[in-house]
């Protein structure tokens, strides 16, 4: 029998990969969903500084690819990062939000689970990322110019 740490994510991912392809068939979807997510991110001050980082990062990652600078990603992976998310943006997950704390938590608990099942892409990402801005530095776990 799985644990309710290994269970939640699993559902998660089924329950949202469905709607998942249709943000990584139609560009305008997937550019508001981009969007949305940005500005959810960064008005959740109380969020734990490494879950809003890796968050972040599946964002850039997926707005990368949409805009067609980046295309090295394996479908799985590009499904993983969109179901990512979804689960964030979308208030209806396996525990919602108004339940202060514990709706955050499945959230984390959804978005470590996918950069354990992606870490390999990610990293190949994060050096693409670094090399098409050498001067950059480092933010949220992907990457930012001084000038910014």
């Amino acid at each position: 029998m799985g644990s309710i740490k290994n269970d939640l994510p699993a559902k998660g991912v089924k329950q949202y990969r469905t709607k998942a392809l249709q943000y990584i068939n139609d560009r305008k979807k997937a550019k508001e969903l981009i969007t949305e997510a940005t500005k959810k991110t960064k008005s959740e001050v109380g969020r734990v500084e490494s879950f809003r980082n890796q968050l972040l990062l599946l964002v850039d990652a997926f707005d990368d690819w949409v805009s067609g600078r980046y295309r090295e990603v394996p479908y799985k992976t590009l499904s993983l990062i969109v179901i990512g998310i979804l689960y964030f943006v979308v208030p209806t997950d396996l525990i919602p939000d108004i339940f202060i704390g514990a709706g955050y938590i499945d959230d984390a608990t959804m978005i470590a689970f996918i950069f354990r099942q992606i870490e390999q892409d990610l990293h190949k990402y994060r050096l693409w990322k670094q090399h098409q801005n050498p001067n950059a530095v480092e933010t949220h776990t992907t990457i930012q110019t001084e000038d910014e």
